[in-house]
């Protein structure tokens, strides 16, 4: 049975890394209901665009008896566009949205794809946290350090 309020509504900006919007990225949200006793429960996935100022918004997805007063929990978030670099983030241990569940997340950026010739994520093998500040070597004496997320990249005049 579907209930007409509440309603999932998550909204955010998606910039480039210089701080200019980003029209047309594809935002995915990833995440769980959370029981009264904080066990995962029903499954949730929303997807929007962003407009030209950069901004999406994520009406619908309307709840169910069985989650009407459930906190909601958004445990990934994915931001892709032709042309730039996926994002993929693992927001352990999760944003929790209490009913209503409304939400503004917090900037996104994304870098553009121009030049890049490897990147990857170094992380723990256990429990694949991601291990910050790693000298990643490529071939021909190239390096890259990973960032807070784990993530490095190798651009193409590095092989030169």
């Amino acid at each position: 049975m579907l209930v007409k309020s509440p309603q999932f509504v998550a909204s955010g900006y998606v910039k480039s890394s210089v701080d200019d919007p980003i029209d047309g990225a594809r935002v995915e949200l990833e995440g769980n209901f959370l029981t009264a006793d904080g066990s995962r429960g029903r499954s949730f996935f929303a997807t929007a665009s962003t407009d030209a100022s950069g901004f999406y918004f994520m009406p619908g997805n309307r709840v169910s008896a069985e989650t009407v007063n459930q906190t909601l929990r958004i445990d990934y978030v994915r931001v892709s566009k032709a042309g730039y670099l996926e994002i993929a983030e693992d927001l352990s241990p999760g944003v929790e949205i209490p009913a209503p569940y409304t939400q503004e997340l917090p900037d996104i950026f994304i870098t553009e794809a121009t030049g890049i010739a490897v990147e990857g994520q170094v992380t723990e093998r256990d429990s694949l946290e991601p291990i910050v500040g790693a000298v990643v070597r490529g071939s021909g004496g190239a390096t890259a350090t990973t960032d807070e997320s784990g993530r490095y990249t190798f651009t193409l005049d590095q092989f030169d």
